[in-house]
């Protein structure tokens, strides 16, 4: 494995950025089969990008709105490399809001709402070859979620 990879955050008063890149050059040596030595190893994307975005909103006290792009390469199926699945690229998007609600000054609360893979794209995300046999692992469709934890 040969590659690299970097990762920088930015701070600009209310909003905030994270990104981070990997690149890589994998490739197969000391196979027990020599015709697989050179090739690329099976469900190792050769690049993955990241990008989370932070808005806190000036006008609600403790209400971020939240975006996240993930992005990966092709990947091999199989170990000879006839066959890959085409890179994809994920669009996730939330908000979280963190406060006391009215009347209950000891106790924090933290309630998030999160749309994944907001555009619904279809894609393989795994690709693992394993016991003779080419698995995959779909992307999960547009899923919404939602959680609420609190501190005493």
């Amino acid at each position: 494995h040969r590659g690299l990879e970097a990762e920088a955050e930015w701070r600009l008063g209310r909003v905030s950025l994270r990104a981070s890149g990997l690149w890589l050059q994998a490739r197969r040596e000391g196979a027990t089969d020599p015709g697989l030595n050179g090739l690329r190893p099976t469900n190792v994307p050769t690049r993955s990008l990241k990008l989370q975005g932070a808005w806190n909103l000036p006008q609600v006290p403790g209400l971020a709105l939240l975006a996240f792009v993930s992005h990966e390469g092709a990947r091999m199926v199989t170990p000879d490399n006839l066959v890959a699945t085409p890179g994809w690229t994920r669009l996730d998007l939330g908000a979280r809001w963190s406060g006391r609600l009215a009347g209950q000054a000891g106790q924090a609360w933290t309630l998030r709402l999160g749309l994944d893979n907001a555009t619904d794209r279809r894609a393989w995300q795994e690709a693992p070859f394993q016991y003779g046999h080419a698995y995959l692992y779909p992307l999960a469709p547009r899923t919404w979620r939602a959680s609420a934890e609190t501190r005493f």
